[in-house]
């Protein structure tokens, strides 16, 4: 509960958050407690030699938490589908019931921990969409690096991927505030016609 992890806190050493947003809002709420900030890091082995999929894949990876911050997509899926027929829409892990009604989202269930990095590999575009709360606010940017290292082009939204990304150093363009950002940065992407067409994932990460 809420009070055990506070009374916790209350007790420690040393308090470790992952973001500076959280780590300001422990050190506001506990002042005499010493608190680091050390960012989410990923492990580059458990990401080596992971399974490649056919043809072109766009969509979301992530839990029922999400439910409210994927509702932007029930617009943005029908035109990227009437676009772009031959690329697969997908949602990995969570499939909220006004994606599931879309009748041709594909729905690729949630897997255990060690199998998490061949489930994010099976996008080529990962849309990461975070609604403006202070809960998404304290999240890290850790889509990004997961999309990196498959080789996935992230487009997320400026709430965390924006001033979480720049502040670890991420390179990043591909930030949504709109519905219509949504769409458009999804039509260049699959449009796009550089060495190797999109095939070529690297190409245009």
């Amino acid at each position: 509960s809420l009070g055990d992890i506070e009374r916790s806190i209350e007790v420690a050493d040393l308090v470790t958050t992952t973001t500076e947003v959280l780590g300001a809002r422990l050190r506001q709420r506990f002042p005499d407690r010493t608190v680091a900030v050390l960012p989410n890091r990923i492990l580059p082995s458990e990401w080596d030699n992971l399974p490649k999929h056919e043809g072109l894949r766009i969509g979301t990876c992530g839990g029922e938490s999400h439910v409210k911050d994927y509702e932007v997509l029930k617009d943005v899926y029908p035109e990227i589908h009437r676009r772009f027929p031959d690329a697969t829409l997908v949602a990995a892990g969570y499939l909220p019931p006004y994606l599931a009604d879309l009748g041709y989202v594909v729905h690729l269930p949630s897997v255990a921990t060690a199998q998490y990095p061949a489930l994010v590999a099976e996008l080529d575009i990962r849309l990461c969409p975070l609604l403006d709360t202070g809960f998404n606010r304290a999240k890290s940017p850790i889509a990004l690096l997961e999309a990196a290292m498959v080789g996935a082009v992230p487009i997320g939204s400026p709430t965390v991927y924006g001033p979480e990304a720049t502040r670890l150093g991420l390179i990043y363009r591909h930030t949504a505030a709109t519905q219509r950002d949504w769409i458009d940065l999804s039509d260049n992407l699959l449009s796009f016609d550089g060495p190797g067409k999109f095939g070529d994932r690297k190409s245009v990460v």
